[in-house]
């Protein structure tokens, strides 16, 4: 006989550990398990969608099983036809070496196995694709599992948790410990390529945001790489031979279900819920149907609804749209309408925000989809925005002086944004303005005008970006009228037009975008996160101006619907940095006429008559009512435990007034105000000004 070293078998698994990339902790919880000793659990159970992998880490562990002497025992639930004759007769093909097996039944194959244990031979049974086991599901639970010796490890990998499947057993659910199987990490992607001799850092970014990290996509896509070299990565978004083979894979999972058809509508948007997908279809949606779909193993659920993972909604919706364009359209326009209804109707602020963001995500150019959801994956909800105050002074400085460093030291850096949905990459360059850290002073915009700058951080407190929101009424013209960049626009308005913009701070009609900024220039996902919340702020009725020299912005301002002013450009950026200004107008009836714009090149004007131009004055009417009775709350939440008078102090330090400031303006003695000062940070559980202001903001 050959040696086991020249079989076509040790060929195959020399191949497959060569490209086995070790998931984090894979081994060391494996060794674990297989160690002697008592443990709390019994089995383990691998689940994920389709795809990510559990086969190839199922057979992984048999490699790591054979190094600690252990007998794998694989079985493939999908060929037992749900009969446990067939696995009984496998099993004893399996230890009938090993040990004398009186008979091939349960009573006689339990008894070896027990002999096995005491002899010190420790047995792993693993169990694949366990979704189809049927009824064998139930004998394995209630006839053979509950017999085996303690000894015995026992592998299930299933599309779902087999907690929720086993569902009301809490006994079982004690002895299984679930372990989530997610899509490669950038890191895992890049050294998967590598194996196959992808090296080019642009190639291994194409692969990255075809397949999504998803190890089924990579080996399809690697296959071809082996057969054509790692350039054909470069038309793969062509390739309608590989986007077939993924959705076949798919269909299989749900072929029995008959909700192909609801898995392509679902793929046309980013998140759909039933409403949604009755308005594409244009009739109501079977109950049963729709739940089939939810429990999918490939779609998730989401804060807004469901959502398909990303990798399978963009290869079914290329593959929906290549094979029947005109119903994709259609479908697609359906969609469109629903997203400007619920964006255009007095509702649920969130939800309108939500409804807006898929619009322009489904309307938007590759550059608006690439700067704006380029990056939006799993490191993007480790983000979140804050209100800055007082206390964030020093990292702010730090921030502007790195700011400072690279101005002088580089002219710009070339960003490399990518459109998902279209498989193009959108390569970009952001240069940053070296006056900027100069003109802008952020102590006096945040003690004058509190909330207006806005931090991007993440779960270590990471300073990752900053936005300046400038509101422009009667307490901020003063400081509008001499500060860089918007002083030529007020200087420039007529009196009537100062006279219009003269409200109250809860009746600002205008905003002044002043500053939106990622501290590296290659972080997408920062980027990503500030445009999003900046987008959030489109639902309302106001007006917005902004100015800015840089070609990159200026490109994405045209594409949000900005158009350029008369007002001239000014120079406060440098005599070579001319800056134009830009407007967006969602006032009145100018938000559904927006709205309407943005889509009449998909719908047509019949179906945009649905989108009432009279909701918009319903809109405006709500949005203000809205902010007055959120500031209200706010205030009686978090001011709750004063006095009347301790509020009204209160107040004046979060305005930013000094103690004379605040005396002077209720006629008392300042004296009496540092009493009512110790006295508010005794109540709410603060220890000086600054952490009052930013526990009221932050509220």
């Amino acid at each position: 006989m050959k040696d086991n070293a020249t079989t076509i078998g040790s060929k195959l698994a020399e191949m497959e550990l060569r490209h086995f990339i070790d998931r984090k902790h894979t081994g060391q919880w494996l060794n674990e398990a297989l160690a002697s000793g008592p443990r709390d659990w019994q089995i383990i159970n691998l689940f994920g969608p389709t795809g990510v992998g559990k086969s190839t880490l199922l057979r992984a562990c048999k490699r790591i099983a054979s190094s600690h002497a252990k007998l794998f025992i694989l079985t493939d639930t999908a060929e037992l036809d749900d009969s446990p004759d067939t696995f009984l007769q496998l099993l004893h093909h399996r230890i009938e070496s090993l040990v004398a097996v009186n008979e091939a039944s349960i009573n006689g194959l339990i008894e070896a196995i027990h002999t096995l244990a005491n002899n010190g031979t420790q047995l792993v049974f693993a169990f694949d694709h366990y979704n189809e086991a049927g009824r064998f599901n139930l004998w394995l639970r209630e006839e053979f599992l509950p017999r085996l010796p303690p000894q015995n490890l026992i592998m299930i990998a299933s599309r779902h948790p087999l907690i929720d499947w086993w569902g009301g057993g809490a006994s079982w659910n004690r002895l299984i410990k679930p372990l989530a199987l997610h899509n490669f990490t950038f890191e895992e992607t890049t050294e998967y390529l590598h194996t196959y001799g992808v090296e080019q850092p642009q190639l291994i970014r194409q692969a990255w945001h075809y397949t999504d990290g998803l190890p089924l996509a990579l080996a399809m896509l690697c296959s071809i790489v082996e057969r054509e070299g790692a350039g054909a990565i470069q038309e793969i978004h062509q390739r309608t031979d590989l986007t077939q083979q993924l959705v076949q894979h798919w269909h299989k999972e749900i072929s029995a279900d008959g909700i192909f058809d609801l898995v392509e509508a679902a793929s046309i948007t980013r998140c759909f819920n039933l409403d949604l997908l009755g308005q594409i279809f244009q009739r109501n949606i079977d109950d049963a149907l729709f739940e089939k779909l939810t429990s999918a193993s490939f779609v998730r659920s989401t804060r807004h609804g469901w959502a398909l993972h990303n990798v399978v909604r963009e290869t079914i919706a290329r593959n929906f749209k290549a094979r029947t364009p005109s119903v994709y359209g259609d479908m697609r326009a359906r969609a469109l309408l629903h997203f400007g209804r619920v964006a255009t109707q007095p509702g649920d602020e969130q939800e309108r925000s939500k409804a807006l963001e898929e619009l322009f995500y489904m309307l938007g150019d590759g550059l608006v989809r690439a700067a704006l959801y380029d990056g939006q994956g799993r490191e993007g909800s480790h983000l979140y925005m804050e209100t800055a105050t007082p206390a964030d002074f020093e990292d702010i400085e730090e921030y502007m002086e790195e700011w400072r460093d690279r101005a002088n030291t580089q002219a710009g850096a070339k960003i490399d944004l990518y459109d998902r949905d279209r498989q193009s990459p959108n390569p970009q360059w952001i240069a940053r303005e070296p006056l900027e850290p100069d003109i802008i002073d952020f102590k006096e915009i945040i003690n004058k005008i509190p909330g207006a700058v806005r931090l991007l951080r993440d779960t270590q407190n990471h300073l990752r970006g900053l936005s300046i929101l400038l509101p422009i009424n009667k307490m901020t013209e003063g400081y509008l009228a001499q500060a860089a960049v918007t002083r030529h626009y007020i200087a420039n308005m007529s009196q009537q037009q100062r006279e219009a913009l003269a409200t109250s701070a809860a009746d600002t009609i205008s905003w002044f975008v002043r500053l939106i900024d990622v501290r590296d220039e290659r972080d997408n996902t920062a980027r990503s996160a500030i445009f999003r919340e900046l987008t959030s702020l489109l639902i309302r009725p106001v007006e917005f101006i902004t100015s800015t020299p840089l070609p990159f912005y200026q490109s994405l301002l045209t594409q949000f619907g900005f158009v350029q002013t008369q007002w001239p450009a000014h120079t406060d950026f440098g005599p070579d940095r001319a800056a134009p200004y830009f407007a967006l107008d969602l006032r009145g009836e100018n938000f559904v006429n927006y709205i309407r714009q943005m889509i009449s090149s998909q719908t047509g004007d019949e179906a945009l008559q649905r989108l009432s131009p009279a909701l918009a004055a319903m809109i405006a009417d709500q949005t203000k009512q809205a902010v007055k009775e959120q500031q209200g709350q706010a205030r009686t939440e978090l001011l709750q435990p004063l006095t009347k008078r301790e509020k009204e102090v209160a107040l004046g330090a979060v305005e930013g007034l000094a103690n004379c400031a605040i005396a002077a303006r209720l006629g008392v003695t300042e004296v009496t105000i540092k009493k009512h000062m110790s006295s508010i940070f005794e109540k709410l559980a603060v220890r000086n000004r600054r952490e009052l202001i930013k526990q009221y903001w932050n509220h």
